[in-house]
């Protein structure tokens, strides 16, 4: 989720919205209610409740995204679907897993592993949302990710844009240094 949270602006601008602050600040304000949702029922409603409804609304927002991502008729769509699975996430596994990282300890050893656990989760934060090259390399190499049956071939490509679309940054040709890289991997890799 912190990758999707990170990356809003430049999501929203990737789907052809006008003013992608807007759609992010709209985010912001659906994530604070829904937090607010959880924080007010968890002990009425419970945690498994919650969780599970949760997971079932992330789920269709992810599904939602992944079929109407990139296509600019759909970019309404595609930010209903970012909304419900954030808005998912923040009423049930944002807040409840510092909940549960708290009372799945018990109290002789509760500090200490509850600062490792969150420890690692920030870590792990840190590493994801530093290494994403979401959104521009999912959206240019989507075809090669579907047409290849090769795992690696897919990593392969997504790298291969990322550093593309670095150099282009860079240079201020983004097109034109993509081209570059995904011909020389052409020749490289037949």
């Amino acid at each position: 989720i912190n990758a999707v949270l990170y990356y809003a602006p430049r999501i929203f601008q990737d789907m052809g919205m006008g003013n992608p602050m807007v759609q992010t600040v709209i985010m912001g304000i659906v994530n604070i209610s829904f937090t607010l949702v959880a924080v007010f029922t968890v002990e009425k409603l419970g945690r498994k409740p919650l969780l599970i409804w949760g997971s079932i609304g992330m789920a269709v927002g992810a599904l939602g995204v992944a079929l109407t991502f990139g296509n600019a008729a759909l970019s309404t769509v595609t930010m209903v679907s970012i909304m419900v699975y954030s808005a998912s996430f923040m009423f049930s596994w944002g807040p409840i897993a510092w909940v549960l990282i708290a009372e799945l300890f018990p109290n002789t050893i509760r500090g200490a592993a509850v600062a490792i656990a969150v420890a690692f989760q920030w870590i792990f934060n840190f590493i994801v949302s530093s290494t994403c090259t979401f959104p521009r390399a999912m959206t240019s190499v989507i075809g090669s990710l579907t047409d290849s049956t090769e795992p690696s071939v897919s990593l392969r490509h997504l790298r291969v844009e990322a550093r593309a679309r670095d150099q282009g940054q860079e240079l201020g040709g983004y097109e034109q240094a993509l081209e570059e890289r995904i011909k020389a991997f052409g020749e490289k890799n037949k």
